[in-house]
């Protein structure tokens, strides 16, 4: 009856199978954002995720990787999806090239940075395939329900564009419960906003919820219908635990929860791809994982705007925290602005003067002689990142470090303290502070007493290089992307393997 009730629907809708033959391999990569390697070895001890075990049981390896710096969807997913993640600062931050702020979630910026900046390459991991909640459409042309295809100017385009979102509603006993489910935990979710007097906990946990209730469901049931279409490559991306740990911390019971959630609606979709006709190859994995964090507010007596403009000292000045704007750039540009853009656990500090072309060490001490060095005495702030000449200087609080063309050419005290000083860290670092459009300074948050410091009011952080935010995991029973990752846990290598596996 269930097969039935959809083919129904997709044929109402116009919604067709495949047109690559199901003699070609596909493939289907399930993103579960935020999980470090720490935290699923962890929900898999305890027991919340019995499906993993199982599939640890058919062969499939359990393995962690280094996902490179920043260590943020937007940059994972570009190079698992496009092969290249260079320029990619973080979450939110000014594009030169482009010369227009960018955030993950905006539809606009999203889709014309993916056009202009993969729009030539040949062969995305996803191409005639679909792509479900990723920040990236990765190429796909069944169907495409990402970041970069939420910018539509009208109603019927919209209903054109998304029908195949239409399909669970036209089952009635899903449409139904999932609205049961959210007038039911809004009202509860209010009267536990009121009593403890806190607008903030009622966003917050809202935002969480319909999340947890609406996108994932929904997004499930999509890609089971992306399997029975037989599409040859499937994206789903689960955020939930990003989500979650971002509010509460790695090992809150609610976390748990979510991953124990999150492995169900795994298990149902492999379920699903062993009943179509076309063989797939199953990959499980984390863009990035999370460190337990502090705000860090939470460890200053002062915002992070008051501690720049304390350290600047220039009240003609304005400093702005923000995600950034949608304004031309010349109305930027003489705006007078120091824009604080952050992403997690990394701020890219932009001089609004300097949004074409970044100012070096030398022109921002020449104007503001004890900026870096004020900054440096900040509890919350670990590490600075500014360009120095042909070089670029990282600058810890017990010592520095030198790049010139991707390697480290001089080191000087113990500027790692704190954080990994393993090579691959290095390389990393060596290789993000090559990228255009940083910051004109880039600010990483400290280690306090085993936690990262997070310049947003989060619990959980990602982004830098401090932690098991850097180490997430990944499962697979393909022989030849167990071998690679037996031998490297480089992102780049191991993303390669995975775009290798395509076989349409």
């Amino acid at each position: 009856m269930r097969a039935i009730l959809l083919a129904w629907a997709l044929r109402i809708l116009c919604l067709s199978k495949s047109p690559v033959s199901t003699t070609k391999k596909g493939i289907i990569v399930i993103q579960i954002d935020g999980v470090s390697y720490e935290s699923i070895t962890q929900a898999i001890k305890r027991g919340y995720c019995p499906f993993f075990r199982e599939l640890q049981k058919k062969g499939y390896a359990l393995n962690k990787y280094f996902c490179g710096i920043p260590s943020i969807t937007t940059a994972t997913e570009a190079l698992l999806m496009y092969g290249n993640r260079d320029d990619i600062p973080g979450f939110s931050w000014f594009d030169r090239k482009e010369g227009i702020f960018i955030r993950g979630g905006w539809g606009s910026s999203m889709r014309r940075f993916e056009e202009r900046r993969f729009g030539a390459i040949s062969r995305p991991l996803f191409q005639n395939g679909s792509c479900i909640i990723g920040a990236y459409s990765g190429g796909a042309t069944l169907t495409n329900f990402s970041a970069k295809s939420l910018d539509i100017s009208s109603l019927r385009a919209s209903i054109l564009k998304f029908r195949i979102l239409l399909v669970p509603f036209l089952n009635p006993y899903r449409f139904w419960r999932m609205n049961i489910l959210i007038v039911g935990y809004s009202v509860l979710t209010m009267l536990r906003a009121i009593k403890r007097r806190s607008m903030h906990f009622f966003k917050s946990t809202m935002s969480e919820l319909l999340m947890r209730i609406f996108l994932t469901d929904l997004a499930s049931s999509i890609a089971h219908i992306e399997l029975w279409r037989d599409t040859p490559a499937l994206f789903i991306n689960f955020s939930m635990f990003d989500k979650v740990v971002h509010e509460h911390g790695t090992d809150h019971p609610m976390a748990y929860q979510v991953v124990s959630l999150t492995s169900i609606y795994c298990k149902k979709l492999y379920e699903s791809s062993l009943k179509s006709k076309r063989q797939y190859e199953f990959i499980l994995y984390a863009d990035h994982g999370q460190s337990d964090a502090l705000p860090f507010e939470e460890v200053s007596t002062l915002s992070l705007v008051d501690v720049v403009a304390e350290a600047i000292d220039d009240p003609t000045r304005s400093v702005l925290l923000t995600f950034g704007n949608d304004k031309p750039i010349e109305e930027n540009l003489t705006s007078n602005t120091i824009f604080l853009v952050p992403s997690s656990s990394i701020v890219n500090v932009y001089f609004s003067e300097s949004l074409k072309k970044p100012l070096d060490r030398a022109s921002i001490e020449k104007k503001y002689p004890k900026l870096l060095s004020s900054l440096l005495t900040s509890r919350g702030i670990g590490w600075i990142l500014v360009r120095d000449e042909r070089r670029q200087r990282l600058i810890g609080k017990h010592g520095s470090l030198v790049f010139e063309k991707g390697h480290v050419v001089d080191r000087r005290g113990d500027p790692m303290q704190g954080a990994s000083d393993e090579p691959q860290t290095l390389v990393s670092l060596a290789r993000f502070a090559q990228y255009e459009s940083i910051g004109d300074i880039v600010l990483f948050g400290a280690v306090i007493d085993g936690k990262s410091i997070a310049f947003e009011e989060f619990h959980g952080t990602h982004g830098g290089f401090t932690g098991p935010m850097v180490w997430p995991f990944l499962m697979t029973n393909s022989a030849k992307l167990t071998k690679i990752l037996e031998l490297s846990n480089s992102t780049e290598h191991i993303f390669k393997t995975i775009r290798s596996l395509r076989d349409y």
